[in-house]
């Protein structure tokens, strides 16, 4: 049984006008392997620079936002450039679930620039990645990305995913 992480429960306020930055870092720090990051009805700002989310060496991990939950990227430095990505998973690591994940820029960023939507990496090296260390089973289901100043999403290391 995972045991599941409400943002709401540290603090995050999901009413589109507060920072929610700080809450969900607190909640992302309280994610163990097999456990569930979870995203009740709202919009959760983020306005601080660098990610949102950041997890990384846990396996088992399940991301899930209810229908009308949005992560809001608030987060552009003064050139309107972008400082981080809303999602980032460091491996190696394995069975990863996004489910319902929607993020959206609230800003066009001026030129492309750091912030991807979700960034999944295994460990890698300029020889490229050892078995043993990608980042195996992603499953991505129906997730949306806006507005992101780099990309939508990037997989570098992985294997076994599934969209």
């Amino acid at each position: 049984m995972q045991d599941t992480i409400n943002v709401k429960k540290f603090g995050a306020a999901g009413d589109g006008a507060q920072d929610d930055t700080s809450a969900i870092r607190q909640a992302t720090r309280a994610l163990q392997h097999q456990s569930t990051l979870y995203f009740p009805s709202g919009t959760y700002r983020i306005q601080t620079p660098g990610n949102a989310v950041e997890v990384e060496r846990l396996s088992g991990i399940s991301v899930i936002f209810e229908p009308d939950a949005i992560l809001l990227m608030d987060n552009l430095d003064a050139n309107q450039l972008g400082t981080g990505h809303a999602f980032y998973f460091k491996g190696p690591a394995s069975n990863l679930i996004l489910e319902g994940v929607s993020i959206k820029w609230k800003t066009r960023p001026s030129a492309r620039s750091k912030g991807d939507g979700i960034r999944i990496d295994g460990p890698y090296s300029s020889a490229g990645p050892s078995e043993d260390q990608t980042f195996k089973n992603i499953e991505i289901k129906n997730c949306d990305i806006e507005n992101s100043p780099q990309t939508g999403m990037v997989l570098m290391g992985c294997s076994n995913i599934h969209i």
